[in-house]
């Protein structure tokens, strides 16, 4: 099945308490049961600004659609997964009143855990409070002057300007005086329209150049090693990057998103913050899990299509409208069991062949092959496989960019059903895949462990699980 995402905005046009469109609408009702709509934190923290009750209404909205998919980062592991988790439930886990007060003063997190420390033991041996006054001693040692930090640099007044946002004009500074200085102007650029542009403009000041992807298109990053900066986008972007954050996908994306704004590649003119502007990078982030992304914000089109390219992300960038155009092509794309099986044959007489390996494991060869046709809605790849002392059988899988290769449960869910339209109850006489054995599956499945099976006459056909693959394998009997 086919994965959507769809930006916060076109959920809103579906609220029929409000002015609606009654096309998206029919078009989201007739796909909701046959395609896969996912959500991820980037809508809740969208939703976050709103009031109650219209968050409510949004996310009873939106469940209807997206169901249970959620996709979240995990900030620690460094890891994006599907969690089985409704909207409402999702929202209402987050504490957004905690983290606005965290973010209007970040020091409050430290304070706290210094408070905290041995708190389970009541510090009776005194150790906790040696702790915390070793910790505050340490931010309030002195580490240099504002005058020393500059001197050696040529500042105009409009950089010595935006320099004292970030450091105090001290005679002696601390990390607490420049943490005081630098967090609360990074929380004024995060919610402040106005004080964000002022950035944005006093960046592009200095760059001569014309690297914007307007004028070149994707040849902008060979013009930017050209440029003054002398280095291509994506070496700019790692260049400023810890080995550790180089390897979170996550946290690279969304700062190589940003930086396409702050350095005028793709420059919007309407007005916003830079906690807007991360909210959408976020959103182009989740959406290179799914094959569309669908939005209306033509700076979310720009710059999600231009890190698409530049990383080989096959997630296609439309608008609401060329969704709603696509209803009647999906819907004719259902299979029945000829045309299953003819395409199937077509597709291994003239497929384009795109690679071949050995498994040592299995003793097989195997090729794989680019159909050119997405069997139900889902499966692009297909493995012709040959085991020793066994017939030739063909395997049909989905392969998707390298960070985003997992299957979800609501694919198992449609998939199912999809096979059990096109070749009847299964050989054990499971029936769907339901709820409940989702739930016991939570661990995954093990590696070819199939879910269902089907026997049509000398046809084997067996849904199940490989590595991080979903995948369909028709043998001969």
């Amino acid at each position: 099945m086919i994965r959507y995402y769809f930006d916060s905005q076109i959920f809103r046009y579906l609220n029929t308490d409000k002015q609606y469109d009654a096309v998206l609408l029919e078009v989201m009702e007739s796909l909701r049961e046959k395609v896969i709509m996912c959500y991820s934190d980037a809508h809740l923290d969208d939703l976050s600004a709103s009031q109650q009750p219209y968050i409510d209404r949004d996310l009873e909205i939106m469940t209807r659609y997206v169901k249970d998919n959620f996709f979240s980062h995990d900030q620690i592991k460094k890891r994006t997964s599907c969690f089985l988790v409704e909207p409402i439930e999702a929202f209402h886990s987050k504490d957004y009143a905690k983290a606005k007060e965290y973010e209007a003063n970040p020091l409050l997190v430290l304070d706290n855990l210094l408070k905290d420390a041995f708190i389970d033991d009541g510090d009776e041996s005194g150790l906790g409070e040696l702790f915390r006054t070793t910790v505050n001693s340490l931010f309030d040692l002195p580490i240099a002057d504002y005058k020393s930090l500059t001197e050696k640099i040529p500042l105009d007044d409009e950089a010595q300007k935006m320099l004292s946002n970030l450091i105090p004009k001290k005679d002696i500074l601390t990390i607490r005086d420049i943490a005081q200085q630098a967090f609360p102007y990074g929380s004024l650029i995060g919610n402040d329209k106005k004080e964000f542009s002022v950035l944005r403009n006093f960046t592009t000041k200095y760059l001569t150049e014309d690297i914007s992807f307007e004028s070149w298109g994707l040849d902008f990053d060979s013009k930017m090693a050209n440029s003054s900066l002398g280095k291509d986008f994506i070496s700019f972007v790692e260049s400023s990057m810890s080995d550790s954050q180089k390897g979170d996908f996550y946290y690279k994306f969304n700062y190589a998103y940003t930086l396409l704004e702050i350095f005028g590649v793709d420059r919007e003119q309407k007005k916003f913050t830079y906690k807007n502007l991360y909210n959408d990078a976020c959103h182009a982030y989740y959406a290179s899990y799914s094959d569309f992304l669908i939005t209306n914000d033509k700076g979310l089109q720009a710059k999600a299509y231009i890190l698409y390219s530049i990383f080989g992300i096959k997630t296609k960038v439309i608008t609401m409208d060329d969704f709603k155009k696509m209803k009647s092509l999906l819907l004719s794309k259902e299979e029945d069991y000829e045309t299953f099986t003819n395409t199937l044959v077509f597709d291994l007489e003239s497929a384009l062949q795109i690679s071949e390996w050995k498994s040592l494991e299995k003793n097989s060869m195997i090729r794989t092959y680019l159909p050119q046709h997405h069997y139900f809605n889902y499966f692009n790849r297909l493995n012709v496989v040959n085991e020793e002392g066994r017939k030739q059988y063909v395997t049909l899988y989905c392969k998707r960019h390298e960070h985003a290769n997992l299957y979800m449960y609501a694919e198992i869910e449609l998939l199912t059903k999809k096979l059990m339209t096109l070749l009847g109850m299964d050989d054990d006489n499971k029936g769907a895949f339901l709820v409940e054995e989702r739930d016991e599956k939570k661990n995954k499945f093990s590696d070819d462990e199939y879910i269902r099976r089907w026997t049509i006459k000398n046809l084997q056909f067996s849904l199940f699980t490989s590595s991080c693959y979903l995948a369909l394998s028709v043998r001969p009997l």
